[in-house]
């Protein structure tokens, strides 16, 4: 199967579910409210924020191993466990010793319950499990299973959400309840799949590995970070600056945001594999072809949902959320932006310069950080919004510069969009439809 075609796949996949997961998403608005839509969202910021640190950028390193064939995916996978199992019982130990001190930097606004705190310990070690394995099947080249995987998840979470928040009324607690049932059975699937798809292979303790694994690991850590402040840090700087109810309401300007970025999202991993396993022309070629059909596929797809935000937003979500609006249009914008440097980021994985990466993200990271701060209180969602929109025109003008510079090319190649790309394109779409009819 071409990459193209197992991208694709993965697209189609990550979007069969997002008419349900919408659907959840404004059921438990309702449900919740703005204040505990604002209380949960914090909450799993600052557990996406905490997994981050723990990753230490090993996914990535994980897939570069594995395509050049340095080591097997089941002896990266019991060095990571092995990694995993620390973190985790470090985080106890902090929460245990330091608790306050570590709840307010990282759960700003919410209740530090002991039923919570047991939850976060327990969806902490699942989601960087999932994000590890994830980066193992897409080393590997298996699309199918990473789509399965995504979509299951997707799917047991938006049922456990509505058995625990919507019907049985346990509110944020079932919320976070939700995301580690979810968790659970969906790491005990793929991790079945990682162990079926690795059959034969040895695993061992290995130093020279672990080594090279934390190496290429530290390089790629500082790119989790700066994407996480580019899209994550925003979320306790609306709380500090206004209010819990803020961040409820700024998070339906962020359901765009994030449902678009699926599309970079659904070929980055397999993209980083295949640019890996090729040579550095090869490499340029590819990434920068695909990074066209992002930028123009991106566009057509945001284009309809900020004509359609002014209608759709106070209809499902209610008239206060109206003022979210103006915030979710500019986010479409910066997430066009975004997922071009997610593309690009390809490249530096693929030809052993992660460290790049690095430094543009963790740049563009905190510019947009410091422009939060300076405009939240002068134009408040806005503000952040424009903030955001600032920062990943910084990361993509910086990715687009040195990728031009190592691999070659001119600005405009990296813009015009190709008839054959877009006749490939519609082949796709007519073949998959063909294929839905006929088994209809």
């Amino acid at each position: 199967m071409k990459l193209a075609q197992k991208g694709f796949g993965v697209f189609l996949s990550n979007w069969a579910v997002l008419p349900l997961q919408f659907v959840t998403g404004v059921l438990v608005v309702r449900t919740l409210g703005a204040e505990g839509k604002g209380v949960l969202l914090i909450l799993t910021t600052g557990l996406t924020l905490l997994s981050a640190v723990g990753q230490l950028g090993l996914p990535n390193a994980a897939t570069y191993l594995v395509r050049k064939e340095a080591a097997n995916a089941r002896t990266l996978l019991l060095h990571y466990l092995a990694l995993l199992l620390g973190f985790t019982g470090l985080t106890a130990a902090v929460l245990l010793l330091a608790r306050d001190r570590l709840w307010q930097l990282l759960f700003e606004g919410t209740p530090a319950q002991p039923v919570m705190i047991q939850l976060l310990l327990v969806i902490l070690p699942l989601s960087m499990a999932t994000n590890f394995l994830a980066a193992l099947l897409l080393a590997q080249g298996q699309a199918r299973e990473y789509a399965k995987q995504t979509v299951g998840l997707g799917v047991l979470n938006m049922g456990f959400t509505l058995l625990l928040v919507v019907w049985l009324k346990f509110g944020v607690v079932g919320g976070l309840a939700a995301l580690a049932l979810a968790q659970a059975v969906n790491v005990a699937f793929i991790a079945r799949r990682v162990l079926r798809a690795t059959a034969g292979q040895a695993a061992a303790f290995d130093r020279g590995v672990f080594r090279e694994m934390l190496r290429l690991g530290l390089q790629n850590y500082l790119v989790s970070l700066g994407s996480l402040i580019l899209k994550r840090v925003d979320t306790f700087l609306v709380q500090a600056f206004l209010g819990t109810a803020a961040v409820g309401i700024y998070s339906v300007s962020r359901v765009p945001f994030d449902t678009v970025l699926t599309v970079p999202r659904a070929v980055s991993g397999l993209v980083a594999g295949e640019a890996s396993g090729a040579d550095t022309a090869a490499a340029g070629t590819l990434v920068a072809k695909v990074t066209r059909n992002v930028l123009w596929i991106m566009l057509a797809v945001v284009a309809p949902i900020a004509l359609g935000a002014p209608w759709v937003v106070p209809a499902f979500y209610g008239e206060r959320f109206a003022e979210a609006v103006p915030a979710l249009e500019i986010l479409l914008l910066a997430a066009v932006f975004f997922g071009v440097a997610i593309s690009l980021q390809t490249y530096f994985v693929g030809v052993g310069k992660p460290g790049l990466n690095a430094r543009f993200t963790l740049v563009a990271g905190l510019a947009n950080a410091g422009l939060s701060c300076l405009l939240i209180p002068r134009l408040g969602l806005v503000g952040n919004a424009l903030a955001c929109l600032a920062g990943t025109l910084l990361l993509a003008g910086l990715q687009a510069g040195w990728f031009l510079r190592l691999a070659g090319g001119r600005w405009p190649d990296m813009c015009r969009l190709e008839t054959d790309d877009l006749g490939q394109l519609f082949e796709r779409l007519r073949r998959r439809f063909s294929r839905v009819r006929s088994t209809a």
